[in-house]
């Protein structure tokens, strides 16, 4: 069952990507880590990827130009990680954002935002981020708690008064408020659109395990991304933390 239902996964993300691609914004966006751009207001979307051994698909809605939600679902295929009977393992994530000040001429915009706030909690993340773009260039700098800082950042100064951080997910029963993780991590990230051009082309930095933890072992803290703008919406091939190919 585990390689028939990743093959129809597949195949309803692409047709949900072309779909939705008629009404989707190009957006840059950054291989790994999270920005703090928002969609436009009243914005709906449907992004679907793949890399081995898990496909995603994600809709995305921004009710509010300050704010925005994103609702996904992750069919893993990992036979030799899981003791099923053939290794399949689905698991959601609600993932939301709110931005606390917009771009100015001077200004980065700043957003924060919380990650999966579903399922397992395997990557749920907080984090803090400032975007400023630049002559077709998007800059990004931020904090990141959770699944976003590994274990290589610094101590977390309230993590000795709140505790240790807790499984699970907010509606799940985290044991910690957010914010409280032991490790608190940079993240940085830069992105590039050609005036006029339809190729996009991403690098970014981080420490932390942000993409599927479950079994990912990242090589390297530099991911990057390249993309192309069609008519049914972006495409874009991306190599994460020196180990795993995602389109």
């Amino acid at each position: 069952m585990g390689a028939l239902r990743l093959k129809f996964w597949i195949l309803l993300g692409v047709l949900a990507t072309l779909v939705s691609g008629l009404r989707a914004q190009a957006q840059t966006g950054l291989p790994l880590v999270p920005d703090a751009w928002l969609a436009p207001e009243g914005t709906a979307s449907l992004q679907q990827s793949y890399s081995p051994e898990v496909a995603e698909l994600k809709a995305s809605l921004a009710p509010f130009d300050w704010a925005q939600a994103s609702f996904s679902y992750d069919f893993y295929d990992l036979p030799s990680l899981i003791a099923d009977n053939d290794g399949s393992w689905v698991d959601r994530s609600l993932d939301a954002e709110l931005r606390l000040w917009p771009e100015g001429d001077w200004r980065p915009q700043v957003s924060i935002g919380l990650q999966d706030l579903l399922g397992t909690g395997d990557r749920s993340a907080e984090y803090l981020a400032a975007s400023k773009s630049f002559e077709g260039f998007n800059l990004t700098a931020g904090l990141g708690w959770g699944a976003l800082a590994g274990e290589q950042g610094w101590s977390n100064p309230i993590y000795s008064y709140l505790g240790e951080r807790g499984e699970g997910s907010v509606l799940s029963g985290w044991s910690s408020l957010p914010f409280t993780g032991p490790q608190i991590s940079p993240f940085a990230g830069i992105s590039w659109q050609p005036q006029g051009s339809d190729w996009s082309f991403a690098v970014d930095y981080s420490q932390g395990q942000a993409f599927r933890s479950v079994y990912n072992q990242a090589a390297s803290p530099i991911s990057a991304k390249i993309g192309k703008q069609t008519r049914f919406g972006q495409v874009s091939l991306a190599y994460l933390q020196g180990s795993t190919w995602q389109i």
